[in-house]
């Protein structure tokens, strides 16, 4: 009884957030739009080898015949120095591009989130030791530190994505680490630390999961640069090989006929700056709908606003003289 009243009690709580989340994305024309595009980005990963226009060619396939065409109602964003549909290439690509993206921000915030939210909940010599470790990787730029482990490991997809994800984690270290600062001292953290709850439950369900607005944020933003960086890295020969199709490895292809044939790097160009995009509009969405007071204060997660909102209102208004 008690595991069905505890069951239909979470299907109601799920039923609502995602209910204040249609309402936030609705009520807000950016976050409509961010919301859109991500929705493209991701079917279109999803779904890209199979609604290409010539899929063999997307994968790799040359067609010698037809190199180097301009934009046209066959080829739309031309063909490449192989005769390769460059929009097939597009749309196929962006399967890997998302995919290592995500992989490196989830990597990083795996490392990142319990270092940080571990040294801003114990402090002291923990913390200095943790804080120190990750100023080390923070005094290197992130690009030139991956592009050092890439040449270490050796090139390949696989390589760049971990030497990024390397890279990459110290922000989120110091994202948590500020965050469980300031909720160490929280009342329900000290009840539950008199309770007798261990500082790993602690961790786990409290510090880290009213830590995740912020480290959302950041990683929204993260995106769409890791697929930049990694696009980097392939660009100069320490990310994915051919005939993979990566976007960076396409600039660095197309460059070659920059001079006179400007479609190849224009199209690889556009691809990266609708990606960085993105994930800026996203970004903007959650900081609007998470900051902002009221009905949109919270479109995912617990609604404390609503409560200090009211109790203002209550404050302010003015009282009834007693007769």
């Amino acid at each position: 009884m008690a595991a069905e009243v505890l069951r239909s009690a979470t299907s109601v709580a799920r039923a609502g957030i995602l209910r204040r989340f249609r309402r936030a994305v609705l009520a807000d024309p950016l976050a409509l739009t961010g919301v859109t595009i991500i929705t493209l980005l991701v079917l279109l990963a999803v779904f890209g080898p199979w609604i290409a226009p010539y899929p063999a060619q997307g994968q790799g396939e040359s067609n010698v015949a037809a190199r180097m065409l301009p934009p046209s109602a066959t080829h739309l964003f031309g063909t490449d120095g192989l005769g390769r549909d460059m929009l097939s290439r597009v749309m196929v690509g962006a399967r890997p591009a998302l995919a290592v993206s995500v992989l490196v921000v989830l990597l990083a915030m795996l490392i990142g989130v319990p270092l940080g939210a571990l040294a801003g909940y114990r402090r002291g010599r923990l913390d200095a030791l943790i804080m120190r470790v990750t100023d080390l990787f923070l005094a290197f730029p992130p690009l030139l530190l991956a592009m050092a482990i890439v040449a270490a490991l050796g090139p390949g997809l696989d390589h760049a994505a971990l030497a990024l994800a390397i890279s990459w984690w110290p922000w989120y270290a110091r994202l948590a680490r500020g965050t469980a600062t300031s909720l160490r001292e929280r009342s329900f953290v000290e009840a539950a630390r008199s309770m007798g709850v261990s500082e790993v439950q602690i961790l786990r369900r409290h510090i880290i999961p009213n830590s995740i607005t912020p480290i959302l944020v950041q990683a929204t933003i993260d995106i769409g640069t890791v697929i930049l960086a990694a696009g980097s890295l392939a660009f100069l020969g320490l990310g994915a090989a051919p005939p993979t199709p990566d976007w960076g490895l396409m600039v660095a292809d197309g460059r070659t006929y920059i001079l006179d044939q400007w479609w190849p790097s224009r199209v690889w160009r556009s691809s990266w700056r609708c990606s960085r995009s993105t994930s800026w509009a996203t970004c903007w969405w959650t900081c609007s709908t998470r900051g902002a007071r009221g009905e949109r204060a919270d479109a995912v997660g617990p609604r404390p606003c609503r409560v200090v909102c009211h109790t203002r209102r209550d404050h302010n208004r003015p009282r009834r003289r007693q007769p």
